[in-house]
């Protein structure tokens, strides 16, 4: 028999109102409430005596493998502290047998009510709500630092006391309970959807919870925030299946902030819409980005964030109505929002009606020019041969200077789009040229400062680290991190951010001193004012212990190392990017050390598949059977990055191929690469090694991420992964560890 002072009791054992008369060492008083992932009672602990909020989770939200990992995540979630999250005193299992649940005790907060019921009845203006809001994201950013993704933001899990004080709830449940889309197919009835759906990111809809980030909870938050704001939810997706609501989170744009309310729209809709952004790269990355914003705009600052370019918008168009745009019509419609981005940042620089007016009458000269040469593309016969995307890229450039002689600020964005468009072709030289110039129309008209000039800096950084020129990288990245730095701090996310890849060119230069030197007191910053579990700082920690074993530290490189990829799985999963590198890493220092077993453990012992999906042998013989080392080199003939690494891996494999490496190149041959630009870089570059075409299987296999992507096999068994973008990145070093177990045996 279960006396009262046993750790669980039967479901059945309730009172006569139908509710528990204990739950664990609870008293329970009364049910608050009821849906979603459970059921929330008011109880009291004897001891220490206090009132509490028990949480019994729901059948159909647990699954078996949540319960095994229930006590360990619950423990993590018990170390939060923060006033803006309500405190997790305690988490057990109720119940017994296949009714086993488990609960949350956690803190009571009396008289509280939901966001936004309590903005609407305390009448709080858009600004009391902002600043509100702007609290609330400051206890989310620091779950987010303590490595805890919420997943289950809503205004029913935010409340706010008499005081005004604001207590995020639940943080972390949606992960110890897999509640993501199990929760919202569990909750769909008669094809009616309720509860947290409204309020999931696209990538939520994806099923997959190791692909959730804290950019998730970014989205969300912008959910709310619009909901709060506007008084309504972005998307109505009541009576719709759980199918339909996917599409829709993840392709349909919702209503404009400011439709039916003018008073938001500017600064504060640019603000949600960069929350909310389908694309996670695009949204804030983190919620400390997102409050900071609120909060210049509060102060009259100018927010960090920008609305969406027509360019970009025009894209996204583009992938939706594949169908309906060809390649000329797409470059004229990249080239036309091109002008009118170029336009709107004059007007911000300018902020003269006159001036507005006058560069208006000059955009819509720039969209004549656009047009003609449109004109002489499309030909007036309709069975003529239409120009190609090269000779509309070279009409517009030979044009364009004496079109805009007096409008710098105009050809500047059409040189952009056509620096872009012909690195796509792999001519980098009219890349860098046209890049270069609308750098220097930006720098001369709108000064060194301005964000458009800025954004020309990123592209020649990149540029000059695309054409190897890491010098005048090195330069540029300075530049660019001494203005970030005299704009916003030191210690601002995104002067942090830039000087990460200050580090990043000072490495590919070999500058390595002075780049450790750097990446040693950004990681220090970056830890103390982002938390170690932030993206950024394990992003610098990785660099930093790759930096450690170029000079010969594999002790301590393997042991920061598997540091970082514990941080990385707790704080983004298994195959997030980071995690990924940290990974790989790892793997990297004890191959170094010759610990093969060990990094194949990493790996989980996977071997290569039997389907390889092989369409076409170029060249040699890829036997996948191999007994030693095999470097598959995942690349594409257009990609700049593999037009550089692909002869280095020929200096690689003419070096070791008598010691038993084998490299062998692998190429799906796609965009505007063709069998025979193949045939003709292997013979221009002098490849030796073998090289096929897959059907891009594969690649899928090996996850691979870009190109050049390289997988690395020891006796058929993948033993290292990554992303290479530079021949310097090269792991030699690793190859020699993995060569030298040959000959003198495994070092375990």
């Amino acid at each position: 028999m279960m006396t009262d002072e046993d750790p669980t009791v039967p479901l059945d054992r309730s009172t006569p109102e139908g509710i528990p008369s204990r739950i664990g060492p609870y008293v329970i008083k009364r049910k608050i409430a009821s849906g979603g992932m459970g059921t929330i009672y008011e109880g009291l602990q004897e001891n220490p005596r206090r009132p509490v909020a028990v949480k019994v989770m729901r059948r159909g939200v647990v699954s078996p493998d949540a319960l095994r990992r229930f006590k360990y995540e619950s423990q993590i979630l018990a170390r939060l502290r923060h006033p803006g999250i309500a405190q997790v005193y305690e988490a057990g299992t109720y119940g017994e047998g296949e009714d086993t649940l488990p609960f949350f005790a956690m803190e009571y907060i009396p008289n509280a009510k939901a966001l936004t019921q309590y903005a609407d009845d305390k009448k709080l203006d858009a600004v009391h709500r902002l600043k509100l809001f702007a609290n609330i994201c400051d206890a989310v950013h620091h779950g987010h630092l303590k490595g805890i993704v919420h997943r289950d933001l809503k205004p029913s899990n935010i409340l706010v006391d008499s005081q005004g004080n604001s207590r995020i709830i639940d943080f972390g449940v949606a992960r110890v309970t897999d509640s993501d889309v199990a929760l919202a197919a569990a909750q769909t009835e008669v094809g009616q959807l309720i509860g947290s759906l409204q309020y999931m990111s696209p990538e939520q809809f994806e099923a997959d919870p190791h692909d959730i980030d804290t950019r998730s909870d970014v989205y969300t938050l912008g959910v709310v925030l619009y909901e709060l704001l506007r008084g309504k939810l972005p998307y109505n997706l009541a009576k719709t299946s759980l199918h339909e609501a996917s599409r829709i989170v993840r392709e349909d744009d919702p209503p404009r902030l400011s439709d039916g309310k003018p008073a938001l729209k500017g600064d504060i809709e640019t603000i949600v819409q960069t929350a909310m952004e389908k694309d996670r790269d695009r949204r804030y990355q983190s919620a400390f980005g997102l409050a900071q914003d609120i909060r210049r705009y509060q102060k009259g600052e100018t927010i960090m964030a920008r609305p969406p370019s027509m360019t970009y918008q025009f894209q996204v168009f583009a992938r939706r109505n594949k169908g309906l745009i060809g390649s000329v019509i797409a470059v004229f419609v990249v080239l036309v929002a091109g002008v009118a981005t170029s336009t709107a940042l004059f007007f911000q620089a300018q902020g003269q009606r006159e001036v507005a007016e006058t560069q208006t009458a000059k955009a819509n000269a720039a969209n004549d020019f656009l047009r003609e040469m449109i004109k002489e593309a499309i030909p007036l016969g309709y069975g003529e041969k239409s120009a190609t995307i090269a000779e509309m890229l070279d009409l517009s450039r030979d044009r364009a200077p004496k079109a805009f002689a007096d409008e710098p600020v105009v050809e500047a964005e059409i040189c952009r789009t056509l620096g872009w468009g012909y690195l796509k072709l792999t001519r980098t030289d009219e890349s860098y040229e046209q890049l270069s110039r609308a750098y220097e129309l930006r720098r001369g008209s709108l000064g060194e400062n301005h964000p458009a000039t800025l954004e020309s800096m990123y592209d020649m950084a990149r540029i000059f680290s695309i054409l190897g020129r890491n010098q005048e990288a090195v330069d540029m990245n300075r530049k660019i991190v001494s203005i970030m730095a005299a704009e916003n701090g030191d210690e601002h996310q995104f002067t942090l951010k830039d000087t990460y890849g200050l580090a990043l060119s000072l490495a590919d230069l070999g500058h390595m001193d002075e780049a450790e030197e750097l990446v040693r007191t950004l990681g220090e910053t970056c830890d103390r004012v982002l938390g170690d579990r932030h993206l950024l700082t394990l992003q610098v920690e990785i660099l930093r212990a790759g930096l450690r074993l170029l000079r010969g530290e594999e002790v301590e490189a393997e042991k920061s190392s598997r540091a970082l990829l514990s941080k990385s799985r707790s704080a983004f999963g298994e195959e997030h990017e980071v995690t990924r590198s940290a990974r790989s890493q790892l793997a990297a220092t004890l191959i170094s050390q010759g610990k093969i077993k060990a990094a194949a453990e990493i790996y989980k012992n996977r071997r290569i598949p039997d389907d390889l999906g092989i369409l076409t042998r170029f060249q040699g013989v890829f036997n996948p059977n191999h007994q030693g080392t095999q470097v598959l080199v995942f690349w594409e003939s257009w990609c700049p990055f593999s037009q550089r690494t692909i002869p280095k891996m020929e200096d690689t494999y003419q070096r070791y191929r008598f010691q038993d490496l084998d490299v062998i190149g692998i190429t799906q041959v796609n965009r505007t690469a063709t069998n025979e630009t193949v045939k003709q870089f292997i013979k221009e570059k002098g490849i030796t090694f073998p090289i096929v075409k897959v059907d891009g299987q594969l690649n899928k296999y090996f996850g691979q991420t870009g190109t050049p992507f390289f997988t690395v096999l020891k006796d058929g068994v993948m033993v290292w992964e990554n992303y290479v973008d530079t021949p310097e990145k090269i792991p030699t070093k690793m190859i020699e560890g993995l060569l030298a177990v040959d000959g003198g045996g495994n070092k375990e």
